[in-house]
Parts: structure tokens; C-alpha cells; sequence
């Protein structure tokens, strides 16, 4: 093998190591995009689901107010 043989070799091997390293740092940017949008749209649910909870309890309670006391009238110490 020649010089220029073994100098093509190495430059070859060098330019497919890099090529590796190229679609390596795509496919991690890949996943680290993919994962981010994951976690904002987790959190995003949570937030939903957290809203759609309380508004529900609110209205399960005053439901729960109303079917308990439908008449109720509040009365203070100055009403005759």
C-alpha cells in the first residue's frame, strides 16, 4: 500500500467518523426536541386537568350547597 493509498484510507475513515458525528448530533437534537415537546405538552395536560378539577368542585359545591339548604337566608345580629 502506498502513501497516498493509506492517506485516502485515513481521510475516508476520518470523513465517515464524521459523518457519524453529524447524524449523531442531529438524532440527539432530535430526541431533545422531541422530549421538550413531550414535557411542555405533559405539563400543558396537568394544568388542564388541575382547572378542570376545581371548576368542577366549585360546581359540585354549590350544588351540594343548594340541594342542603334551598332556603337559606344569611342573618345578622341587626335583623328584627
Amino acid at each position: 500500500m502506498s502513501t497516498e493509498e493509506t492517506r485516502n484510507n485515513s481521510h475516508s475513515t476520518a470523513g465517515g467518523e464524521r459523518s457519524r458525528d453529524v447524524r449523531g448530533d442531529l438524532t440527539r437534537m432530535v430526541l431533545l426536541v422531541a422530549s421538550a415537546i413531550c414535557g411542555v405538552a405533559g405539563v400543558v395536560l396537568l394544568v388542564v386537568s388541575a382547572v378542570v378539577f376545581i371548576v368542577r368542585r366549585r360546581k359540585h359545591r354549590a350544588e351540594l350547597a343548594e340541594r342542603l339548604a334551598p332556603d337559606f337566608e344569611l342573618h345578622t345580629v341587626n335583623d328584627k
